[in-house]
Formats: structure tokens, sequence, C-alpha cells
């Protein structure tokens, strides 16, 4: 019988080309986790505002993926 006890999805913000900002979400059973690395702190801070609003998109989208994964 297969288990499978984690799920994981990334996502990034992106300015212009350039991936500022990574994201990772995790779920296993009942506990879920969100990460995020800022790669290139200066233009995070001069777009902090969008870097912010796709961290919180990651993580809405993110919390409705595991929502409808089954838990086996």
């Amino acid at each position: 019988m297969v288990n499978t006890t984690n799920y994981s999805i990334d996502g990034t913000s992106n300015i212009n080309g350039m991936d500022i900002a990574y994201f990772n979400a995790s779920s296993s059973g009942e506990n879920f986790v969100v990460a995020k690395n800022i790669v290139n702190k200066e233009i995070y801070e001069e777009n902090k505002e969008q870097c912010e609003a796709d961290f919180k998109e990651f993580e809405q989208k993110a919390m409705e993926c595991f929502e409808g994964m089954p838990r086996m």
C-alpha cells in the first residue's frame, strides 16, 4: 500500500523577468507550512507591495490545493 504523507508546492515573485522571491508551501496531514525566501533584497524592497501581494496569492492558492488533496 502506498502511503503519501507530504505534499509540496513552489512558486516565485517575478519582477521585470527576474525572480525576486521563492515561495514554498507544504502539507503533511493536518500541518501546513508556508515559507518565503527573498533572493534580491534591494529589488524586493523597491517592489515590496507587489511581492507581498504575490506571496498572499500563493498562500491562498496553496491552501486551496491542499484542501482538495486526499489524505492517504
